[in-house]
């Protein structure tokens, strides 16, 4: 089988599932305003897939990444930087805001059910896609920050 490379994608600048009203934390990073008990790095933009530079305004956001009608559909909290641009990274390649953390990995088949997960190093993403994505039953992967369980990306067969 020819292993072809994994496409991570951000969500959409201009729409999405977004639900509760936006939190902004006013210029400052998260660690500044709440003194590095929450985050002890950058802010990790959904939208552009990037860590948010000091002193960027950022908004926090419930987003709904599983829509499906299964047990699995969930919302969760994402950050997403004022202006920010959509990013569409070549396939085989992992944006280092999420490579540089801790990662909840969850594998999913057609019914949207989670059929593998691992918690891991974002270094290690890059080597765990290809081997869940040999498996003809998985059919996508949700990337989730593990520290807060914020939903960073999902993750397709490249086309």
């Amino acid at each position: 089988m020819q292993r072809r490379p994994a496409h991570v994608s951000g969500t959409s600048a201009s729409g999405g599932n977004f639900f509760s009203s936006q939190r902004s934390f006013g210029g400052r990073t998260h660690r500044e305003e709440h003194s590095g008990a929450y985050f002890r790095r950058p802010f990790p933009c959904r939208v552009s897939l990037a860590d948010a530079p000091e002193g960027a305004r950022v908004f926090l956001l419930n987003y709904e990444h599983q829509p499906n009608q299964t047990p699995y559909r969930s919302r969760h909290a994402i950050f997403v930087m004022e202006g920010a641009q959509e990013s569409h990274p070549e396939p085989g390649t992992i944006p280092a805001s999420i490579s540089s953390r801790l990662l909840s990995v969850r594998a999913f088949n057609k019914r949207h059910d989670i059929i593998d997960a691992e918690v891991i190093d974002g270094k290690e993403v890059a080597g765990l896609l290809p081997a869940y994505f040999a498996r003809p039953e998985v059919n996508y992967v949700h990337l989730h920050y593990a520290g807060r369980g914020c939903y960073a990306a999902k993750v397709t067969r490249a086309p």
